[in-house]
């Protein structure tokens, strides 16, 4: 979370030294992220995170390989770090008047004058750039590359292995990883098979039928857009019914599907296999896999669809974020609230356990003070704003 100092707090799991304290060790409250300045936007990748800094500089630290035994990745975007990973940030090389940063499974990417460049691993065509890194072999990509094709970007998102960008008049372009048909642009996927086939697109492509989108946000494996008139879209892996369609696509749907009962929408917060949304009254829906308690109001432990009640307690957030299996929310006096899964303390208030069926979103007065804005990249915790 990026608190209203500039300062850039983060908790749970450490092995890779993605808390940013100079330690591998796991935080169950949230710690100091040291050496980076004044932050203006935070993103949180699979395990790694990054930051936007005041003079439109770039700073990652975490993991820096796409394997553990540090073959491939990069994602830091330092090429003088041969360490597969860093406990403290490191600035990224090249990137300069940077205006956005999104950081995803093992690639990240920054926004500047309308156009994405990213770094780190390759094998799905997660840089954009016509290319993929060659089969069984993941060299690192440290240095940022230039998307192909984007010149009027306003927004972009990371997601496991895709990312996308929301463009001025309203479309979204998607690249990397299609298996799931997470970059909505129709084509045929067939998810049953385990595992599914690869559908690489090193390219960008146009989600279909999204044309008035104002905002969007990558979940791990699938994708959701705001419209201009209210409505939420997703499109991508549905097995666990994310997706929010009802009926639900079987699977998968790779192109985009309306989000059934949710009115007043405000800020997307797509995970893994969950998805949630804050509505414009302060409060925040779920739906999708709720074995972790992710959607936060007591419900039993399953799978819903579509979305459920509102989760308990929260009637005054003002942006909300979801990593892999949990959710946090920032609230108008600064606190931040958490639920879901909470292995290795992820919920941040110093227990290492999952949310309690029918227990409210957990605190930490440790926690206030964080900025107000919707989150506008990664798919880890996400709490920032310009």
């Amino acid at each position: 979370a990026r608190l209203q100092d500039g300062t850039v707090r983060c908790w749970g799991l450490n092995d890779y030294g993605q808390l940013g304290n100079g330690t591998q060790t796991n935080a169950a409250t949230p710690v100091a992220a040291t050496g980076l300045g004044e932050v203006v936007e935070v993103s949180g990748g699979g395990y790694h995170s990054c930051a936007l800094l005041r003079d439109g500089t770039v700073r990652c630290w975490g993991r820096n390989s796409g394997e553990p035994n540090g073959i491939g990745g990069g994602q830091l975007g330092d090429p003088t770090l041969d360490a597969y990973f860093s406990a403290t940030p490191v600035a990224v090389t090249g990137i300069t008047n940077a205006t956005a940063v999104a950081a995803g499974g093992y690639h990240s990417c920054a926004l500047r004058d309308g156009r994405v460049w990213c770094w780190g691993q390759n094998d799905q065509g997660q840089l954009g750039t016509g290319t993929l890194d060659p089969p069984g072999y993941l060299p690192r990509n440290p240095t940022p590359v230039m998307v192909s094709g984007i010149t009027n970007a306003i927004a972009i998102s990371a997601g496991g292995f895709h990312t996308c960008a929301l463009l001025q008049g309203g479309t979204v372009r998607c690249w990397g990883q299609n298996d799931y048909g997470q970059l909505g642009d129709g084509a045929i996927i067939v998810p049953q098979t385990r595992p599914p086939i690869p559908r690489p697109v090193p390219t960008p492509v146009m989600v279909q039928g999204i044309t008035t989108a104002v905002a969007m946000q990558a979940g791990v494996f699938h994708t959701c857009a705001l419209l201009q008139d209210g409505r939420v879209q997703c499109w991508g892996w549905n097995d666990f019914f994310q997706l929010g369609n009802d009926p639900p696509a079987v699977n998968a749907s790779s192109t985009p599907v309306t989000v059934n009962g949710i009115t007043n929408p405000a800020v997307l917060a797509p995970g893994a296999e969950h998805s949630c949304v804050l509505l414009q009254d302060g409060t925040v829906r779920c739906w999708g896999d709720n074995n972790f308690a992710q959607h936060g109001n007591g419900s039993p432990r399953g799978i819903f669809n579509p979305p459920t009640a509102a989760v308990t307690g929260l009637t005054t957030a003002i942006t909300a974020s979801s990593g892999a299996e949990h959710a946090c929310a920032v609230l108008q006096d600064g606190r931040v609230q958490c639920w879901g899964r909470g292995l290795f303390g992820r919920l941040g208030d110093g227990q290492d356990r999952n949310s309690p069926e029918g227990e409210a979103p957990r605190r930490s007065p440790r926690r206030r003070g964080a900025a107000p804005g919707a989150p506008r990249s990664g798919w880890g915790p996400v709490l920032s704003s310009r």
